[in-house]
Order: C-alpha cells, then structure tokens, then sequence
C-alpha cells in the first residue's frame, strides 16, 4: 500500500483486501491492524494464527506502513508465496526491523528463500537483532 491507502485507514484497507481476494475479514486481524497503527514501537505478533498466503497478503498489505520493530508469523502456514508477501512488504516499508520470526513455515523453498535475502539486504534490516527461519 501506498501512504495514499492509510487515508482510509488500516482496518479499511484490510477490508478492501479481503475483498479483493475473496477471503471472509477476521475481527480479530481488524483490531491488530488498529493497535500496530496507533503503537510508537508496532510490534507484528501472529504466531500460531495460521492465516495462510493470501490472508497474509491482505494483513500484510494493510499493516506495513506502520513501520514495525518486531514481526512475529511464526506458524501460520505460509508457504512461498506468503512468506514472499510478508518479506516484500517489509522491504517496501519497513525501516527498523529489529526481530523476525518466521519459523514453521515454508521458508525454504526457491521463491521463498528469495524474498528473505532481499529482506536481509534491505537496509531496513540494517538493526536486526534476532532471526527465526525454522
């Protein structure tokens, strides 16, 4: 999403995404989306949420832009083109990236492991303080 999309608003973006990938919206990712927004150090925790590639597409989409300092999906049952959504979204808007936890999920595979090099080489990675892959 663009800084245009956060006119909207988060939970309005999410929703939009929802539709666009014809996935039911979860209360539970709409609220998530209103904390990480409003937090002054946002912090992604959706470990065991299993949301799977496209809701990660959708999450991912609209919580980017809150920049956050630690992202936690670990078991989500993400496969490459999940782990490739959430990789590409902090690369595109992430800044200070210090924790990323992405075990239990496909992280291995050719696309996948891709996407989590870009992200290494990004600078917003430049903090990292702790990695999770498996």
């Amino acid at each position: 999403p663009s800084v245009q999309g956060w006119r909207r608003g988060p939970p309005e973006n999410y929703l939009k995404k929802c539709d666009q990938y014809h996935l039911v919206p979860e209360p539970k990712m709409m609220q998530l989306i209103q904390s990480l927004h409003k937090a002054k150090r946002p912090e992604l925790d959706l470990k065991d949420q299993r949301i799977g590639d496209d809701h990660a597409l959708a999450v991912m989409d609209s919580m980017a832009c809150s920049d956050p300092i630690h992202v936690v999906v670990k078991n989500c049952r993400l496969k490459a083109k999940g782990v490739k959504a959430v990789c590409d979204a902090l690369v595109a808007h992430c800044s200070r990236l210090e924790e990323l936890d992405m075990s239990d999920n496909q992280c291995r595979r050719p696309k996948a492991a891709k996407a989590v090099a870009a992200l290494l080489d990004c600078k917003g990675c430049d903090s990292l303080e702790k990695l999770s892959l498996s």
